[in-house]
């Protein structure tokens, strides 16, 4: 063995002609390689790892459903998108008063947003808000809720 220098693509001799091709495999070897070897291998082509798919790891969440009162006759109430949510999925906005029972406060599902004013709450009670998803038309189980306390002061 000896410690001169090699270059890939390119003669140690100006006399030489320059590589012009692509390398798509790099191999390092121990020993000197027969012209047989190499040929073998050339023949072969490259050896490709077997790529593993990607694999999204996803968290556990839920809606995350909130409201504010951010006016003093209305309340926002926002939710989460899921990232395996359906493209076309919609939301029913419920809203129960006092205790009393829920009701659905949007005439159509939501389809362009996943939040709401409420402009037609009673602040002076404590008011539960959830969401419950409509996929093709099918309203699913609703989701965790958000208790609005009665009286809360603005938040903006």
């Amino acid at each position: 063995m000896n410690d001169s220098l090699a270059y890939l693509g390119r003669s140690l001799f100006s006399v030489d002609a320059g590589f012009t091709g692509s390398i798509n495999e790099l191999r390092i070897y121990d020993h000197a390689r027969s012209a047989t070897e190499i040929a073998d291998a050339d023949a072969a082509g490259p050896s490709v790892a077997a790529k593993s798919p990607l694999v999204r790891q996803m968290e556990y969440l839920n809606r995350g459903i909130v409201a504010v009162r951010n006016s003093s006759t209305s309340a926002y109430v926002g939710w989460r998108l899921l990232g395996n949510d359906p493209a076309d999925i919609a939301f029913n906005l419920y809203r129960s008063s006092g205790g009393s029972q829920p009701v659905k406060l949007n005439a159509t599902p939501l389809v362009t947003t996943t939040d709401f004013v409420d402009t037609s709450v009673n602040l002076s009670v404590t008011n539960r808000y959830f969401v419950r998803p409509v996929v093709d038309g099918v309203e699913q189980d609703a989701s965790e809720s958000f208790t609005l306390a009665a009286n809360v002061a603005i938040q903006q």
